[in-house]
């Protein structure tokens, strides 16, 4: 009696393995602190989620932007008027952005929060593809362009041919992801036009400034 005793009460006394921990526990970002770091430090906000290929460009665009135009404009009206159109670009940035996108960070997944868990494992292929389209949409490339040229947009009066391909690619990238939704595609084709409309409105503001300026110098 006592052998099975001993073998019984050794058989029962598993310990239970620990629960597994998310990786992405300690990484994970808040889009409230996202958005006040852009509110009060504009395009550096993007320093937070900094491991994302699409923040490093933002950022190295907004960055040279700044300086270069600090450098040439110094503290004139134009190169306020550039910092606040870097400021709302950052602001705006992060409200487009779903809170996904920080609370995944770094490996942030498109639809990941409606799929169950069990199923990411047969579809990572889909996956890595889809948070490649959503950083970079070559599937969708003027929604692509539309980005891009709207950045390089932000010139002043140079920049104005880049603006207006930015609108043309960035209605031609809406027009696109109605018929054929791809990740990343409608939030680049969106940015890109908004990025436009600011350019106009920001150039349209100059040229209002520079007649009143003119108008009320004194007649040689």
């Amino acid at each position: 009696m006592n052998p099975q005793t001993n073998v019984s009460s050794q058989t029962i006394t598993p310990q239970a393995p620990p629960p597994p921990t998310p990786q992405t526990a300690s990484t994970s970002k808040n889009k409230g602190v996202a958005l006040i770091l852009a509110c009060l430090l504009g395009f550096f906000k993007w320093l937070y989620t900094y491991k994302y290929r699409s923040d490093q460009i933002k950022f190295a665009i907004a960055l040279v932007t700044s300086i270069v135009f600090f450098v040439i404009l110094k503290s004139s009206v134009m190169n306020y008027l550039i910092d606040a159109f870097l400021w709302l670009w950052a602001i705006f940035d992060t409200l487009q952005r779903p809170p996904a996108y920080y609370t995944q960070y770094p490996h942030y997944l498109p639809g990941s929060a409606a799929e169950p868990a069990n199923a990411a494992s047969s579809t990572n292929t889909v996956s890595d593809d889809g948070t490649y389209q959503t950083m970079m949409p070559t599937k969708n490339m003027a929604a692509l362009k539309s980005y891009y040229y709207g950045c390089i947009g932000i010139i002043p009066v140079l920049g104005l041919p880049f603006t207006i391909l930015a609108i043309i690619n960035g209605r031609k990238g809406l027009e696109q992801y109605r018929t054929n939704p791809t990740p990343g595609a409608k939030g680049h084709a969106k940015v890109g036009l908004w990025l436009s409309y600011i350019e106009i409105g920001v150039l349209i503001l100059f040229v209002i400034i520079f007649l009143l300026a003119l108008k009320t110098s004194p007649n040689q």
